[in-house]
């Protein structure tokens, strides 16, 4: 078994498990989410709740990568991707338009879980090419 299979799959069901915990109280609760992450409320709140709707689902599409990495290799890569671009997503307003300190946080989040991810799916990838020209 590839030794960075059993670290990149839970990594993935972690971040799974934040983009739900923020998708669902962005759907139900978006006032009290904008709140407790000292926003600014939302008037009408259906962009928000449409975002986490789509994060809910983008979470989902995840699956596949977090139980078989190396079957779903396409599903792996655009999720570490998605996840680097997010985070420069919430990093640039941050830092270059006076954007609030959540989106520091937003931005942190996904680009380390970004980071991480990318480079233990690259050492997966790495270690199973290096296991089939040897077999």
């Amino acid at each position: 078994m590839n030794k960075f299979l059993k670290w990149f799959c839970p990594i993935v069901w972690l971040k799974i498990l934040f983009n739900i915990g923020f998708a669902v109280p962005a759907i139900i609760l978006p006032q009290w989410l904008l709140s407790l992450l000292s926003l600014p409320a939302a008037y009408p709140t259906v962009w928000l709740r449409d975002a986490g709707l789509l994060l809910f689902f983008l979470s989902i599409i995840y699956f596949p990568a977090g139980i078989e990495p190396l079957r779903y290799k396409h599903t792996a890569v655009i999720m570490v991707l998605a996840h680097l671009t997010f985070g420069v997503f919430w990093l640039w307003p941050f830092f270059f338009a006076n954007g609030p300190k959540a989106y520091l946080a937003f931005g942190l989040v996904d680009l380390g879980f970004g980071v991480v991810l990318g480079i233990l799916l690259y050492l997966l990838f790495r270690e199973e090419d290096v296991y089939a020209r040897n077999s």
